[in-house]
């Protein structure tokens, strides 16, 4: 069994309350992850992203909903959809959302001003998080290529 190991950072003997206790919380975690645990678990993430998609088409496609151009009752630019999706990912960062480097919006442009400014309260939280994944896995991000994929291949069928 191939074992990857992650440092990362967990005191689960210090208290909670402290400041200084919260760091060392944050600090000092040692991780030890299994090849295999990740396989199984990248498996089933990738069964889950099938099934819900395969449910999905289950009900009629609602041309208005995804039309870039067309809309139900309100004017949006790029469609009902980009709208819902624009509206949840500012309201997730509003609520602590998008902290960990690798979580990645499909709009970015479209969270709070306040979120994107390096004097806002979590912006040191998004600093001190550690990446998960390496350094260069951080740098990738397929979500334009996912919304054509999922809107132009997926919905068009």
């Amino acid at each position: 069994m191939q074992t990857l190991r992650l440092h990362r950072s967990v005191n689960f003997a210090a208290p909670l309350h402290s400041p200084r206790s919260r760091r060392s919380f944050t600090m000092k975690v040692r991780a030890c992850l299994h090849l295999d645990e990740l396989h199984l678990s990248a498996t089933r993430l990738e069964d889950r992203i099938v099934f819900t998609l395969l449910e999905r088409t289950m009900y009629a496609y609602n041309r208005s909903l995804y039309n870039m151009h067309g809309t139900l009752d309100f004017e949006t630019e790029g469609g009902m959809l980009r709208n819902i999706v624009s509206k949840l990912e500012h309201l997730q960062a509003a609520f602590g959302g998008f902290h960990v480097p690798e979580e990645l919006p499909f709009f970015p442009q479209n969270l709070p001003e306040e979120w994107c400014a390096t004097d806002h309260p979590d912006a040191a939280i998004m600093r001190e998080n550690p990446l998960f994944l390496d350094p260069v896995a951080a740098t990738l991000n397929c979500n334009s290529k996912l919304w054509t994929l999922y809107s132009l291949a997926i919905l068009s069928q």
